[in-house]
């Protein structure tokens, strides 16, 4: 346990204390200190406590008990015990209320600042005493159902085919690898000499290795270099231009013409390597709002042939007068639709991926929500698919368009990322990842029975060996060999744990 001697707020400042509660990365003492009234730290229990549960049993004419192996450790309870006080009695419910709305939320951060480890935590109980004055001691009780403290995350880049890495810590970790592809790979595998991780197929030197997706279009829309003006659009009419950021493309769009109520935008087209009948159409965007419920805007990607005919348009949007609402569609050259998919009420602000897949005459369309700003993870995927009979030709350009409606506010809308690949129909041992693409191995989630396997952010737990199984790391020195040899390179990073 951990004490103050003096529990009056004026005998120390707030700088002289050295324990202090961050719940939620949030510091309660700060967050509820004024000048009119206070939040102070007295004291903590719990947080070195620790008990097992041990499974036993009670054998007639033995003596004792009979204990099976391996114990486990029983969940923590950590008790703060702290100072509140306002002027009046009115402001010292406000303060409570106030309290009690941060301490919200399941398996949330719990720092103290007197230790460098974390916790997580839900709030069990604020226990408050009698209120008879405007200045007293109360106590809050946290539920840790996982018992484990964890250190600052730890990076160790894996160098060659075997790397030693000393774990921190006095337990086993469960860490996440990542994995840069420096070579076309048919498999990657990480072994802890014991236990191994396996994604796709080695293949033997019998056997033919595929790539059954072959890009022929990359563009990070750095620069306008390769793009040209197009006047081609299914609905609306053409007007402005694009602009360029270090990020990507987006639309600088003059007034609308007088009286012509219709969408208009933008619009430039970019060749392909190559025509493509089975394809994939990628592209990244950010679509974010300038004003909540008064901006409306729409992005499209088409598939244009070598003459210029439509072969496919797919768009996201927000057409919503006074509501930030999502949608998204995907639309054939014969004016065949998906059905309209609405995103879940809430999404004003969008980092994400519009793919547009056929193969054969099964046309799909995917909106993906990448994790905010980080571009890589997927957090939501949405998927449409419709079969069609129409003959319809391959596609040798690539098409981008932004929209507004007439007269309204445009949203903040750009396009980070497009690209296209060509879906080969070939026998073999095909290639699961390319030069660049990033493979993340999370061993995090051994404890739901499997792990979380990722390529450039997008869920691939297809892709596991069925021998295969997520593994923890001991404390100490750990040989990893990573497979194979000179065509991935990586890193994996943990927390050190303890009891």
């Amino acid at each position: 346990m951990y004490e103050f001697a003096d529990t009056v707020p004026s005998s120390a400042s707030s700088a002289d204390r050295t324990l202090k509660i961050i719940f939620n990365e949030i510091d309660l003492e700060k967050e509820l200190s004024d000048e009119d009234g206070s939040f102070i730290t007295l004291s903590v229990s719990g947080r070195s406590n620790i008990k097992q549960n041990i499974q036993t049993l009670n054998v007639n004419g033995v003596d004792g008990l009979y204990e099976f192996h391996n114990p486990t450790i029983e969940y923590r309870e950590i008790t703060v015990k702290y100072l509140i006080n306002d002027k009046t009695s009115e402001d010292l419910n406000k303060r409570l209320m106030r309290l009690n709305s941060l301490l919200i939320g399941s398996k949330k951060t719990l720092q103290f600042t007197d230790e460098s480890v974390v916790y997580y935590a839900t709030l069990l109980s604020n226990d408050i005493p009698e209120e008879v004055s405007n200045s007293y001691v109360a106590t809050i009780t946290f539920l840790c159902s996982d018992p484990f403290k964890y250190g600052e995350t730890i990076f160790t880049e894996m160098t060659g085919d075997t790397t030693i890495i000393d774990i921190q810590g006095t337990e086993q970790v469960y860490p996440v690898f990542e994995l840069e592809v420096l070579a076309p790979i048919t498999f990657a595998m990480i072994s802890n000499g014991n236990e191994f991780m396996l994604i796709g197929q080695p293949s033997d030197v019998t056997e033919k290795t595929v790539n059954k997706k072959e890009m022929i279009f990359h563009h990070d829309m750095e620069s306008l270099t390769g793009w040209v003006e197009s006047n081609v659009v299914n609905e609306g009419y053409v007007k402005g231009s694009f602009g360029v950021t270090n990020y990507g493309f987006y639309p600088i769009l003059p007034d609308p013409d007088p009286g012509v109520y219709e969408w208009y935008g933008p619009v430039m087209k970019h060749g392909l390597q190559e025509s493509v009948q089975d394809f994939l159409a990628d592209m990244g965007f950010r679509f974010f709002t300038k004003s909540r419920g008064g901006s409306v805007g729409r992005i499209e990607m088409y598939g244009l042939d070598d003459r210029n005919n439509v072969i496919f348009r797919a768009w996201i949007e927000d057409k919503w007068y006074g509501y930030d609402h999502f949608g998204f569609c995907l639309e054939l050259a014969n004016g065949e639709r998906t059905e309209y998919v609405t995103l879940p009420k809430g999404i004003e602000d969008i980092y994400g991926r519009l793919k547009v897949k056929r193969e054969g005459n099964n046309w799909t369309i995917i909106m993906q929500q990448l994790q905010d700003g980080s571009g890589k993870v997927v957090v939501r995927e949405w998927t449409k698919t419709i079969e069609t009979d129409q003959v319809v030709q391959s596609i040798s350009q690539i098409q981008l368009a932004f929209q507004k409606f007439y007269d309204t506010n445009e949203e903040d809308m750009e396009v980070l990322l497009m690209r296209c690949f060509k879906l080969n129909d070939i026998e073999g041992v095909p290639y699961i990842a390319q030069e660049g693409d990033v493979i993340t191995l999370d061993h995090r989630e051994k404890q739901n029975y499997g792990p979380e396997i990722r390529i450039n952010g997008e869920l691939r737990n297809d892709l596991k060996d069925f021998g295969a199984i997520p593994f923890s790391l001991k404390p100490g020195e750990n040989n990893l060999v990573l497979l194979p040899s000179g065509q991935v390179q990586g890193s994996v990073q943990y927390m050190p744990t303890y009891r």
